[in-house]
């Protein structure tokens, strides 16, 4: 009864009063004490309303069954699937979607779907894993501003990768809490690469004295990063490492910066060497056995006096 009384109202009906209806229909399906053949034409009718025109009566149906876990899990994965304008409601809110679901959705779902996913409240590191690696710039920026979601480190050097340029993904990116200080470096050296290009293409100076200054600003961000944010400094220098960042100008520039924790990791890493050991023979840096472990750490012979 309730079926065919509101798809026979429904033919005259104009889309906003449909959309009026549509919202009501879903509200009573959700909320009202109906009995179960009730239920089930009210499920029919809704499911009806899928293949409505007009996309206001649709949106009404995904404002209202948004945050609903008791909706009609085909009604709410057919509107996640709808047009961003409709869908938008039910990918940023929806208990009901899974992670599958999810990521499917993201393949298919243009910058302004993909941006109502990020910006779901804890998001799981397989959604923003999926978004890091294949979502449209906007919607890594939601992802970047939305704190509750969960970042690997290994997603969040993606979004360097793939965005660096882009200020306020990077910006967003560094208030993030917890955030690991080697991402905390390789952030700034994606800021200080774009500030370096603009001052290149604005020909204020030459590209050699752009790369030293970028070289040194790097450097000094750096031990900057160790120095305040490592209780224990071996994974930046690790890092660092890896890069082949570790360069006998950045151990001089940390020496005279005082920073002699970093000086101390770095000739640990580079000669894989124990902790007391190296301790023991930088505190004898005049002697043969600090000449020994800077050859070792593979550092010029020239460099040794200084």
């Amino acid at each position: 009864m309730i079926v065919r009384k509101f798809l026979s109202w429904s033919q005259t009906a104009t889309a906003g009063e449909r959309a009026e209806g549509a919202s009501a229909l879903a509200r009573a399906y959700l909320y009202a004490d109906l009995s179960e053949q009730d239920y089930d034409d009210a499920e029919l009718a809704l499911t009806t309303l899928l293949e409505d025109p007009s996309p206001l009566v649709r949106r009404a149906m995904a404002e209202a069954f948004a945050r609903a876990e008791d909706a009609p899990h085909h009604i709410v994965i057919t509107l996640a699937g709808d047009q961003s304008e409709v869908s938008s409601a039910i990918l940023s809110r929806s208990p009901l979607l899974s992670d599958v679901e999810l990521v499917n959705l993201l393949e298919v779902g243009d910058e302004f779907a993909q941006s109502a996913i990020a910006l779901r409240p804890n998001l799981s590191q397989t959604i923003s894993t999926v978004l890091a690696e294949i979502g449209h710039e906007h919607a890594v920026l939601a992802l970047a501003q939305n704190c509750s979601a969960q970042l690997s480190d290994a997603a969040i050097q993606k979004i360097v990768d793939r965005f660096g340029s882009n200020s306020d993904i990077t910006n967003a990116l560094l208030l993030r809490p917890n955030l690991n200080p080697f991402l905390r470096y390789e952030i700034s050296r994606a800021i200080a690469n774009r500030l370096g290009r603009f001052v290149t293409e604005c020909g204020w100076i030459s590209d050699l004295k752009m790369m030293r200054v970028l070289n040194e600003t790097k450097e000094s961000s750096a031990i900057s990063i160790a120095g305040s944010e490592c209780p224990d400094v071996s994974e930046l220098i690790r890092h660092l490492r890896i890069q082949g960042n570790i360069t006998p100008s950045f151990l001089l520039r940390s020496l005279l910066s005082g920073s002699k924790d970093i000086f101390l990791h770095a000739f640990i890493d580079l000669t894989q060497m124990q902790r007391d050991r190296v301790e023991g023979l930088i505190k004898n840096f005049r002697g043969s056995g600090f000449a020994a472990l800077f050859a070792k750490a593979g550092l010029p012979n020239t460099l040794l006096h200084a």
